[in-house]
């Protein structure tokens, strides 16, 4: 935080004290249009000329141009900031000028004092208050020979400002079609249906791409969770171990319980269940094993179980046994080891609670998804 402080100090006296709001301002031509266009070089021309004030126009093109004078700077400029002896506009090379006036402003005082004056081939500005960010847009009628390119340069000088304003040509920018009017400004409808599965796919593909990204940006993180929760059971397991004489059972809890928390909450969930029957084996169990093409017998049974608790042949027999094809019995020493592993991790760790989980038991059992076992996960040790 106090580097923090510091920097943001230290932007503040650069802004306040060191950094110089230069003037910036810009004359952008917005567009060149012809209005009217008088050649007698038509094979049948309607007329011979065009007038304007007075005075005839042959061979030659009226030109209607609009021009934008933009402050793009940080400052604002005051009268004193222009040169009266070189006031700022744009001159043309060849052509006249007719009838300059203000199109639009940013503001009702430009479009009172931003007044355009014509002087020969020059449209310019008297002095006026321009703040930052502020323009005027300009538009004047210009006759010029036919055929003939209309070229316009800056003239004027602004305190600030080194050499002269700039001169922008945004008709190109300005007349390019944008990229969505191109995609989906069609002219037939055909054209749109055809383009109905590019916009599906390319949909489609944006969506993985968002998910992909979210994936890699989110993963450090789980690793992360991950490294963390299994660091904290080995040391859980470390303290578990120490002093103890362990059995066959207590080494296959421990190995459940460091691959994950939820692997060691699905074997006391089973358990907890057989409890509830008192071993005994439901219809619903035997039925799974028939459907699946195996025989109603204790080895079928003894198989399915398996296959719940993820365990191996041999370590079955260190947790249970099927005594007939309706009852199965819990090992005492597997109870045992498991009650001893229980009431530690209840001593040592927050929210460890296995009262209500028989439940999921039953879930587990009949291949119902063991969801609802992660809020097990990311316990921490008391004590720190």
């Amino acid at each position: 935080m106090a580097m923090v402080a510091i920097i943001s100090l230290g932007f503040g006296v650069y802004q306040t004290y060191v950094y110089e709001r230069t003037p910036e301002v810009v004359i952008e031509i917005l567009s060149i249009g012809t209005v009217f266009s008088m050649d007698t070089r038509l094979p049948t021309p309607q007329l011979e000329y065009f007038s304007i004030g007075g005075k005839k126009f042959v061979n030659e093109e009226l030109r209607l141009a609009v021009l934008r004078l933009r402050n793009a700077g940080r400052k604002g400029l005051s009268r004193s900031d222009f040169d009266e002896t070189e006031q700022i506009g744009v001159m043309l090379s060849d052509g006249q000028i007719w009838n300059a006036s203000v199109q639009d402003a940013s503001s009702a005082y430009l479009k009172k004092h931003a007044v355009p004056i014509i002087k020969d081939r020059i449209v310019y500005f008297s002095p006026f208050i321009f703040d930052a960010g502020e323009w005027v847009t300009i538009e004047f009628l210009v006759t010029i020979s036919t055929g003939k390119s209309l070229n316009l340069d800056t003239v004027g000088k602004i305190a600030g400002i080194p050499g002269r304003v700039p001169l922008v040509d945004l008709r190109e920018e300005l007349s390019k079609k944008p990229f969505w009017k191109q995609v989906f400004d069609a002219d037939s409808w055909l054209v749109q249906l055809i383009r109905l599965p590019v916009y599906a796919i390319g949909l489609f593909l944006s969506l993985i791409l968002v998910a992909a990204t979210i994936a890699v940006t989110i993963a450090p993180f789980i690793a992360v969770n991950e490294w963390r929760d299994r660091r904290r059971r080995i040391a859980l397991i470390d303290e578990y171990c120490l002093g103890r004489t362990l059995t066959d059972q207590d080494r296959l809890l421990i190995q459940r319980y460091r691959a994950s928390d939820a692997q060691l909450m699905s074997t006391i969930a089973i358990i907890q269940r057989l409890d509830e029957l008192e071993g005994s084996i439901p219809v619903g169990w035997r039925t799974q094993v028939s459907d699946r093409g195996g025989v109603k017998n204790t080895v079928d049974i003894g198989k399915f179980l398996r296959s719940r608790l993820t365990v191996s042949e041999d370590e079955a027999a260190l947790v249970f046994r099927v005594e007939s094809d309706d009852k199965v019995a819990i090992e005492p020493a597997f109870r045992e080891a498991l009650d001893r592993l229980v009431a530690f991790l209840k001593a040592r760790l927050d929210r460890f609670d296995v009262a209500n989980i028989a439940g999921f038991g039953q879930a587990l059992l009949d291949d119902a998804p063991a969801h609802h076992l992660h809020h097990y996960r990311g316990d921490k040790p008391r004590g720190g």
